[in-house]
């Protein structure tokens, strides 16, 4: 995989190491925010798996960070709720 877009902000949060990676950091927009990234630590943290998102625009992709991961019905709900979380942010 090959990610194209630097690091623009890395923060540690709990048990997270959180980066956010865009163009520039105006790019980046709310989601380089301390605080934004605190509360979106706090909905990871409430998950049984360790997720990632990407961010496009209007546009939130969440998924399982273990490509490997089994995928269950609860595991979707949880992602859902973890996306809708996320775009409240």
């Amino acid at each position: 995989m090959i990610l194209q877009d630097p690091v623009v902000k890395e923060k540690k949060a709990g048990p997270y190491s959180l980066v956010v990676r865009a163009p520039d950091s105006a790019a980046a927009g709310n989601m380089a925010d301390d605080t934004v990234l605190e509360q979106l630590a706090g909905l990871a943290g409430k998950l049984s798996f360790r997720p990632e998102l990407q961010i496009r625009g209007r546009r939130i992709a969440a998924y399982l960070a273990d490509r490997n991961a089994s995928v269950e019905l609860e595991t979707l709900k949880s992602l859902w709720d973890f996306a809708r979380g996320t775009a409240g942010l």
